[in-house]
């Protein structure tokens, strides 16, 4: 009898960057191993890319929203359709990525009882062996992460566990959504990952990084750079959502000094690069985060 190949959809969001979309689709679509079911979600972007998507790609599902509802929000309008298609496995995944043919096969083969995401190694594309994430551990008291996404560490030779993975690149089971809920959709960008991996810990399912799945990352496209004006915001206000909705009443002392403290330290830093518009960004977005409690850039 012939082996069915397994099914995965993959759902890639878009917004403004339709040739760092179609790059990202050229390779999800040349996996090997498995069945790959595309699903494009435009962020309400300015320019159409349906037209540049569908004639290189006819069979990928395009979902058009209205606006730019933040990383939350537009993956989770291509879960939501991939769940109602059925789906078994779910791969989220940046636009701004490059992986070989063999990505999502060395992802689903390590799947076992309990594991309910498996992620790739990420390094970043313009300097290919300088590793970005390999996801990491969570601290059970700050509830931050604790070894900088293992930048400075050496990938294990097998898979290992983790207390949260990139929301960069996750293959997720089916089951987790039906268990977990979908992305919170107050975080409009940054954290939600974070976030979501705490939920799925606290159902009891685990997270493997997987070493031998390689992935390549453009950081922080979609936010204007690294310490722009809008990544600083996010940053800000996505971290103050987080720590409120996670910490406890005992950790709360302990939090908040070490998030007061992380800002002095980010407001030196900034200054020093003379990024006075950054700023101003990362304190009005603590400031929405942690007393308005409403994204209000």
């Amino acid at each position: 009898m012939e082996k069915t190949l397994p099914e995965i959809y993959a759902v890639v969001v878009n917004w403004n960057r339709k040739e760092d979309t179609i790059a990202c689709l050229g390779w999800l679509s040349n996996q090997v191993g498995v069945i790959v079911h595309i699903v494009v979600v435009d962020n309400g972007s300015i320019d159409d890319p349906n037209p540049a998507i569908a004639l290189s790609f006819p069979t990928a599902h395009f979902i058009k929203l209205a606006k730019n509802l933040g990383f939350a929000g537009g993956y989770n309008a291509g879960i939501r359709w991939a769940i109602d298609q059925g789906a078994e496995y779910i791969f989220i995944v940046n636009n701004d990525t490059l992986a070989d043919k063999n990505l999502l096969l060395s992802l689903i083969t390590n799947f076992r009882e309990g594991v309910g995401i498996v992620g790739p190694a990420i390094f970043l594309a313009a300097s290919p062996n300088e590793l970005w994430s390999q996801g990491g551990h969570i601290d059970p008291i700050l509830l931050e992460a604790r070894d900088d996404h293992g930048r400075k560490k050496q990938l294990p030779l097998l898979p290992e566990e983790r207390d949260f993975l990139s929301g960069c690149a996750m293959l997720i089971k089916r089951e987790v959504f039906d268990q977990v809920g979908i992305f919170d959709e107050r975080f409009f960008l940054y954290y939600e990952d974070m976030d979501f991996c705490l939920r799925v810990i606290k159902k009891g399912f685990h997270l493997l990084i997987v070493p031998q799945a390689r992935l390549y990352h453009r950081v922080s496209q979609s936010s204007g750079g690294s310490n722009s004006p809008q990544e600083r915001y996010f940053m800000a206000y996505s971290s103050a959502v987080y720590f409120k909705k996670h910490m406890r009443l005992w950790q709360m002392p302990l939090i908040l000094i070490y998030r007061f403290t992380s800002a002095i330290l980010w407001t030196l830093r900034l200054l020093i690069h003379n990024k006075i518009n950054s700023i101003i960004a990362y304190w009005k977005g603590l400031f929405n985060g942690w007393i308005r409690g409403t994204n209000l850039l």
